[in-house]
């Protein structure tokens, strides 16, 4: 039986499910516009009956609208790509826009609701999610494709998703990408490849002094993730980390968008030291710019 998800550009995964002789599944479907919804699917039809639906006092999902599209990278490589925004705001080349991204572990940004976006999608901001190499989404493949010596296609990717969107479907000076912790990293090294693409950049968390951290493997992660990062006691990897990470690679004074860095001091998966050097280190190259760059440490 193939259950698959009922809404557009939407994500299906099984629910909990606490008896094993049963004839029923439970799965939760929701997507960036439509709450989570809970169902019983019968095993032998794939009949549903819905069981709950998540209550969002004022909200229609109808005046928005969520679509896939696919966008080529430098390399011809297809990214998927989820644009969701207000019904009436246009894809015209004049909205701002959100651009969020991840690209790593394997991990797929599946669809999910928050809250919170329809506060922005109702100011007419459109929210794209990109979905580079590096995460999961087109299987296996598209996770080694986006790790190790081959890192620098998570960042080309993001940068292809902006460039495309860009003036096509979005204002092109008012674009702002955001990522969390190794979508921090993401955020890190397109800020600094390519600074004049972004109105503004938030990198949460994010993991930014890549050769450094993998040399301490006192550091709670770092071991474990030799096989995502590489380990820089050995040339070959030294190489490909330093050529991209982004406390090593500021970019030019005089070329910067705004940046909003945030950090925590009992953060044990990356710690503070990274988002608060990379910001001392960004003022200091440039001091003009220096006011635009605003760190936000959780203490």
């Amino acid at each position: 039986l193939d259950i698959a998800s009922s809404i557009p550009t939407g994500s299906i995964v099984v629910g909990r499910n606490l008896l094993f002789d049963a004839d029923e599944v439970r799965v939760i479907e929701q997507s960036y516009t439509e709450p989570p919804t809970w169902y019983a699917v019968q095993l032998d039809t794939g009949d549903r009956r819905l069981l709950h639906r998540k209550e969002v006092p004022g909200y229609d999902p109808t005046g928005y609208v969520s679509e896939a599209i696919t966008v080529g990278s430098k390399d011809g490589a297809p990214i998927p790509v989820t644009v969701v925004r207000h019904r009436d705001t246009p894809l015209d080349g004049t909205a701002p826009c959100l651009l969020d991204g991840y690209g790593a572990y394997e991990s797929c940004d599946d669809p999910l609701f928050e809250a919170a976006l329809p506060s922005l999608l109702d100011r007419g901001v459109v929210f794209v999610q990109s979905h580079p190499r590096g995460g999961g989404e087109n299987g296996r493949r598209w996770w080694l494709d986006g790790m190790l010596e081959r890192k620098q296609n998570t960042f080309s990717d993001h940068i292809a998703v902006a460039d495309s969107i860009a003036g096509r479907l979005v204002d092109p000076e008012r674009i702002v990408t955001r990522g969390l912790s190794a979508g921090g990293l993401l955020q890190g090294a397109v800020f600094s490849q390519r600074p004049d693409r972004w109105r503004g950049v938030v990198a949460e968390v994010p993991f930014v002094d890549v050769v450094t951290t993998m040399l301490d493997p006192s550091i709670p992660l770092t071991a474990n993730e030799w096989d995502e990062w590489g380990d820089p006691r050995r040339p070959e990897d030294f190489a490909w980390m330093m050529a991209y990470s982004p406390y090593d690679n500021p970019p030019p004074p005089g070329q910067r968008p705004n940046l909003l860095v945030t950090g925590a001091v009992h953060d044990p998966r990356v710690m503070v030291w990274e988002p608060a050097k990379w910001v001392a280190l960004l003022r200091e190259t440039d001091p003009d710019w220096a006011r635009r760059c605003l760190f936000r440490c959780e203490t």
